[in-house]
């Protein structure tokens, strides 16, 4: 979300909306314990900062300083213009 994301916002967005239209049940993911129910709703919630919406999950206020520097390290000072802060 914050290393990535801001620096192709529109492509991967397009990617989530297809990902969305497939009907699927639940998920395996690579980073957490898989597979688990999720729905395509669910999954666009999730990525919800995308589309200018609020996520399933948010980050805390205490940890915004640090994914900020992480990301301006990795993609550079216009990584923080993104709309996804």
């Amino acid at each position: 979300r914050f290393t990535l994301y801001p620096t192709c916002q529109a492509q991967a967005s397009a990617w989530i909306r297809r990902v969305a239209e497939w009907p699927f049940q639940q998920v395996v993911a690579a980073h957490l314990q898989s597979p688990f129910p999720l729905t395509s709703s669910e999954f666009l919630r999730a990525f919800g900062f995308l589309f200018d919406q609020e996520s399933s999950w948010e980050p805390q206020a205490d940890q915004l300083p640090s994914l900020r520097a992480l990301a301006q390290q990795l993609d550079g000072p216009t990584a923080l213009s993104s709309g996804i802060w």
